[in-house]
């Protein structure tokens, strides 16, 4: 999927109804805004591929912690999950601000959107 299906695909599931034809359309008269938005999605991207590394690296380290005895490497294996879990909420919370920052830009290009 190329960077404008994605742009129309999450400004559809936002609730705008655009279609690629309407986002070229916006290209041509509004680049900038649109750079914006391509860009959120760009972040909104590279935030989603994170947290699925991310949650299958806590998965596979939660996996080996029920199979470890107790001993050495068991509180490394501890602040490992501890620090990736603290990765995986910031990456959250970077996706949320990218989704809005997204929904801000198309607010500026299109407006409001046709259902919440």
């Amino acid at each position: 999927m190329d960077l404008r299906e994605q742009v129309c695909k999450l400004a559809v599931d936002l609730g705008y109804e655009i279609e690629e034809r309407d986002l070229l359309e916006l290209i041509a008269d509004e680049p900038e805004g649109v750079s914006e938005a391509i860009g959120a999605v760009a972040a909104i991207a590279a935030h989603e591929f994170t947290l699925k590394l991310l949650r299958q690296s806590l998965d596979k380290l939660r996996a080996q912690w029920l199979t470890w005895q107790l001993g050495d490497g068991l509180g490394d294996l501890a602040e490992l999950l501890v620090r990736l879990d603290e990765a995986y909420e910031t990456v959250t919370a970077d996706l949320r601000d990218s989704r809005a920052e997204f929904q801000t830009s198309m607010r500026h290009l299109v407006g409001t959107p046709a259902r919440p």
